[in-house]
C-alpha cells in the first residue's frame, strides 16, 4: 500500500456521533476527531493492519476511561465501542461477528477497572454529573520492579500481594472521597516502568492535566534510585504547560534492612535538590504508606475505593 492511500484511509475515519444503546452522546463527536488527529502517528505512515491494531489497543481503551469516570454512562460494555470504531474505517475492517452487534445488544458486562493502555491523549476535562464533583489525577512513575503497583494496593486498603505481574502499558484504579458536600475523585495511574520507545510513547499523554506525580524507586537497588533524575526531567518534559504538579518521591522497600543500599540521608538529599517531597514505606508491611492513606482519610470521609 502507498504512503498516499494508506494517509487516505485514516482520512475515512467518520466523525459522525455514535449512539450507545439508543441514547446520542455529542462527546463522541468531538472524541472521534480527535482519533482523527492521532491516527497519523507522529507523521509516519502505517498501513490499514497497523490501524486495526492501534484502534483496538489505543483508542478503545481512552474512550472506555472516559465513559467509566462519567459513570452515568450507559455504555456497559466495550464490544460496541470497539465495532463502532473499526467498522468507520474504508474499506470496512473485518471485525469478528461479536464486535459488529448492535450497541444495545452489547450492554451485559461492566467496563473493567483495569483498562487498556493508550497513546491517545486523555480528554482536556472530564465531564462530570455533578457540579461538587472534583476530579483530580495521580500518576505513579518509576522502573520496572520498585513497587509501584504494591504500593497503590496497599493505599486503596487492598491489602499486600505477594506476587503481582509486572505492569504492561498503563493500568487505573480510583479512590473517592467526600468533604463539606463537595465528592472528590482521585484517578492513579499506574504506569510501567519500562524504558522502551514504545512504553515511553505510551506513557507521555498520561502526563498532561495530573495533580500528583509519585516517583518510586527501590532502596535495595540503586539504578532505581539513580533513574529518580530521569523520572522527574520527564514530568517536566511532558506535564501541561500550565499545571503546578506536586511530585513526591517514595522510597519502597524499606523494610529489607539487611539488603539497602540507598540511605535515608540519601534519598532525602535528592529530594531536596528536585524539590520533592519524600517518604520513605513498605508496600510489604504498610510502613509509610498506612500514615499517607490516614492524612487522606482525616481530610475526606471515604465514599469508595476501587
Amino acid at each position: 500500500m502507498s504512503s498516499a492511500e494508506s494517509t487516505a484511509n485514516k482520512d475515512t475515519l467518520s466523525l459522525d456521533t455514535v449512539t450507545f444503546g439508543g441514547n446520542p452522546n455529542e462527546d463522541v463527536t468531538l472524541f472521534l476527531q480527535r482519533v482523527k488527529r492521532i491516527a497519523i502517528v507522529e507523521g509516519r505512515q502505517r498501513d490499514e493492519e497497523w490501524m486495526v491494531d492501534y484502534a483496538e489497543s489505543c483508542l478503545i481503551g481512552p474512550a472506555l476511561r472516559w465513559y467509566h469516570e462519567l459513570e452515568d454512562s450507559n455504555l456497559r460494555s466495550w464490544k460496541a465501542l470497539r465495532g463502532a470504531f473499526l467498522l468507520r474505517f474504508d474499506p470496512p475492517v473485518d471485525v469478528p461477528a461479536a464486535a459488529k452487534a448492535s450497541p444495545s445488544c452489547c450492554q451485559a458486562s461492566p467496563i473493567p477497572a483495569k483498562v487498556w493502555a493508550s497513546t491517545a491523549p486523555l480528554p482536556d476535562s472530564v465531564p462530570a454529573t455533578s457540579t461538587n464533583i472534583h476530579i483530580r489525577k495521580i500518576l505513579v512513575i518509576g522502573d520496572c520492579g520498585v513497587g509501584k503497583s504494591c504500593i497503590i494496593e496497599r493505599f486503596l486498603g487492598h491489602g499486600w500481594a505477594r506476587c503481582m505481574m509486572p505492569t504492561e502499558g498503563v493500568d487505573y484504579q480510583s479512590w473517592t472521597g467526600s468533604f463539606a458536600g463537595t465528592i472528590y475523585k482521585y484517578h492513579i495511574w499506574d504506569t510501567s516502568g519500562a524504558d522502551d520507545d514504545g512504553a515511553l510513547l505510551m506513557r507521555r499523554p498520561y502526563y498532561k492535566e495530573i495533580t500528583r506525580f509519585w516517583i518510586t524507586y527501590d532502596v535495595t537497588d540503586r539504578r532505581s534510585f539513580q533513574s529518580v533524575r530521569k523520572w522527574n526531567q520527564s514530568i517536566q518534559l511532558h506535564k501541561s504547560a500550565t499545571s503546578q504538579p506536586k511530585p513526591q518521591l517514595f522510597a519502597n522497600k524499606c523494610d529489607l534492612s539487611d539488603k539497602r543500599v540507598i540511605s535515608e540521608a540519601e534519598g532525602r538529599q535528592i529530594a531536596n535538590e528536585l524539590r520533592l517531597t519524600y517518604r520513605e514505606m513498605s508496600a510489604k508491611t504498610d510502613f509509610g504508606i498506612s500514615e499517607l492513606r490516614g492524612k487522606w482519610v482525616s481530610s475526606f470521609a471515604v465514599v469508595s475505593g476501587s
